[in-house]
């Protein structure tokens, strides 16, 4: 089994890049520091990655270490912190984009989605999870809800026909589908942040900062 675990000190050179990041910001500080978060290159202390939303633009850090991958299991840390996430278009609730995956098909560009969202009528936060099939369409693997403290998120993704999606919060299973079938989705590109690039991937409204930490990627 292959293993690549990335350092903030990835999402330190993302910062320095104008085309992807904007007017939002990522920071590395010992405050995003989650469970587990390892070295000592904040003042002696760890660091995360804390994600500043201020509008709408794209600001992620990019691994293209992924090379056609028909099975990846990711996991990686999140805390909304003091994330706002009004209602928009109406009375839908706030969300943004935390996580995507890609693969270098141009039919299947942008093909897995992970997404931080406003409970309807309070302010608990809920994680969705969506995967794109061979046809298109995208397919709901499930949403559950995330505290606003450091979550462990797990996705065990297997391409095939049929294929399966696994997604556990702190070692629990929280939703999974096992009869998609998106066979031509491998991965080859995953951004963590906030990715951006589709409608409402940060809806209008949404202002504050998430911490993300100890992303490891196996295949």
């Amino acid at each position: 089994m292959s293993k690549i675990k990335y350092s903030v000190l990835l999402a330190a050179l993302v910062v320095l890049l104008p085309a992807i990041a904007g007017a939002n910001a990522l920071d590395v500080n010992a405050n995003a520091a989650l469970t587990g978060s390892v070295g000592s290159a904040c003042g002696g202390s760890p660091c995360g990655l804390e994600v500043v939303i201020t509008d709408q633009v794209a600001a992620y850090v990019a691994s293209t270490h992924p090379d056609a991958e028909s099975h990846v299991v990711i996991t990686f840390r999140v805390d909304p912190n003091d994330i706002v996430m009004p209602d928009f278009n109406g009375d839908l609730p706030g969300r943004m984009r935390i996580l995507k995956a890609y693969s270098d098909a141009a039919s299947a560009r942008q093909h897995h989605f992970v997404t931080l969202k406003r409970n309807k009528n309070d302010d608990a936060f809920r994680l969705a999870v969506l995967q794109r099939n061979n046809n298109g369409d995208f397919a709901f693997i499930g949403e559950f809800f995330l505290g606003n403290i450091d979550n462990e998120i797990k996705i065990d993704w297997t391409a095939g026909n049929p294929g399966t999606v696994v997604v556990y919060r702190n070692g629990v299973v929280k939703a999974q589908r096992d009869t998609l079938n998106f066979a031509d989705h491998n991965f080859d590109e995953v951004r963590l942040g906030a990715p951006g690039g589709d409608p409402d991937a940060i809806t209008a409204g949404v202002a504050g900062s998430i911490y993300l930490d100890e992303y490891v990627s196996t295949r």
